[in-house]
C-alpha cells in the first residue's frame, strides 16, 4: 500500500510483475514462519508443555507465572477434581466393564450427578471417545493429533502424534 504497487495499472507490465514477485515472496515468508511455529510447538510438547487452545475436560487453564518471549502470560493445565473423578469413572467403565462410548454416555446421562458435570449439558459418545483417546489424562501432552484438510479437521493415527517423552505427574488423572 505504501509503495503504491497494490493495484498497478493494467498496462503497467513491470508493476504487475513486481506485484507477483512481492506476492510470491510474502507467501514464502508466511510458509517459513508457519514451519518455525510448528517446529517450536513440537519441541515444547516433547518437553511436556500444553500447546492446545482450550483445556480438555477435567482440566482448567491457570496462569503459570511464566512470560513468553513476546511478553504474553503463559498458562498451564490444572486438574479440576470433580471432573477428574468423572474421567476416572469413564476409564473404569471402558477398561473394566468394556463398555463402548455410546453406552458410557448413556450411563452418565442417566445419572443426575454425572449429567450435571457434562460438557454442554449432555454427554455424547464423541466426547467419551475423545476422553478415552487423549494421552493428556495419562500425563502426556500431545501435538498433531489432527490436521486440517480443505477446511475440515481429520484425526491422525496415534503413531503420527507427537507426545511428551515423560508423563507430567501434575496433570496425570489416570
Amino acid at each position: 500500500v505504501k509503495d503504491g504497487c497494490i493495484t498497478p495499472e493494467l498496462d503497467d507490465i513491470t508493476g504487475q510483475m513486481m506485484l507477483a514477485l512481492r506476492y510470491g515472496s510474502a507467501q514464502k515468508s508466511s510458509a517459513d514462519t508457519a514451519m518455525r511455529v510448528k517446529d517450536t510447538a513440537q519441541k515444547l510438547v516433547l518437553k511436556g508443555k500444553f500447546m492446545g487452545g482450550s483445556a480438555p475436560y477435567g482440566y482448567k487453564l491457570e496462569l503459570s507465572g511464566e512470560i513468553s518471549k513476546h511478553g504474553r502470560a503463559l498458562r498451564h493445565l490444572v486438574i479440576v477434581p470433580e471432573q477428574a473423578e468423572v474421567v476416572r469413572y469413564i476409564y473404569d467403565l471402558s477398561l473394566r466393564k468394556e463398555f463402548g462410548s455410546a453406552k458410557i454416555a448413556k450411563i452418565l446421562n442417566e445419572d443426575e450427578k454425572y449429567k450435571l458435570l457434562a460438557p454442554r449439558d449432555v454427554w455424547k459418545s464423541g466426547t467419551i471417545t475423545s476422553i478415552l483417546t487423549n494421552p493428556v489424562y495419562a500425563g502426556h501432552t500431545a501435538y498433531k493429533r489432527r490436521e486440517r484438510v480443505n477446511g475440515k479437521y481429520h484425526r491422525l493415527d496415534s503413531k503420527d502424534w507427537i507426545t511428551s517423552f515423560e508423563p507430567n505427574e501434575d496433570i496425570t488423572i489416570i
